[in-house]
Parts: structure tokens; sequence; C-alpha cells
């Protein structure tokens, strides 16, 4: 079951869950980004939505990838994007940034993407992960 904020027409998988509510769109989140931020944001997009079906749905500071919740958020910065990948588990990858844990079990591995390159086969395994667990 889930629930769509009647002002923003956004999902969410609990009734009235706090949000930026707002309507956006991923082309407000290039603003004042570098053409390789853009691109690097393009190529990332392309690595998710090979996983399977699921909705892009931009926020106010985000893009989040959902299937019945979010699995992956993409937040801008200039010379990176910051991606938070959504397990069931830690990884430790060199690109870690930080750790957050929603609830006790899942936790958001947030990673600094600064060139395509860095879109590896270990990283497409994650994502690929997440998807299936967010089902």
């Amino acid at each position: 079951m889930s629930w769509t904020c009647p002002a923003c027409e956004r999902t969410f998988k609990n009734e009235n869950q706090p949000h930026s509510c707002g309507r956006y769109t991923v082309e407000q989140q290039f603003n004042g980004k570098p053409a390789h931020i853009v691109a690097l944001y393009h190529a990332l997009e392309r690595t998710i939505l090979a996983c399977g079906p699921c909705k892009i749905d931009p926020a106010k500071t985000a893009v989040l990838f959902k299937r019945s919740v979010p699995f992956v958020s993409v937040k801008f910065r200039m010379n990176y994007l910051l991606v938070g990948i959504r397990l069931f588990r830690e990884i430790k990858p060199p690109l870690l940034q930080s750790i957050f844990e929603f609830r006790p079990g899942l936790c958001e591995n947030r990673l600094r993407l600064h060139e395509p390159g860095e879109i590896d086969d270990a990283f497409r395994g994650w994502v690929q992960e997440a998807w299936h667990d967010a089902a």
C-alpha cells in the first residue's frame, strides 16, 4: 500500500510521510553544475535503470530511485555526486564517505562518484542488490 501526497503528488510507502513537499525535476538539480557532473549523473542513471523497472523521484535536494521504497539517492555537488545505496549491510569501498543506519540492519552506504569509470562491476552489483531488496 502506498500514499500519495495530495499537494505534490509524490508517492510514499507510509501515510503522511514527512518530505520536502514540492514539484521538482531532475533538470533542476543540474542548475549551476559543471557538464562533467551532468554527464556522470546520466551514466549513473543508465546503470540504475538497467537493474529493472523503477521510478525516478526528484526531490528538493536529491534524486531518488524507488521501487516500493527508495534504494538509491543522488545528491549533486560541484565536483562529485553523493550516491546513497540502501542495503541490508555495510560496504567498505574506497569511495565510501559515510554510512547512515535507517533502522537496525538497513544502511545507506554513501559514496562519492567523481567520474563514470568509478561505476564498475562492484558498484553495479551493489545497485542491483539494493534494487532487488527494495521490491
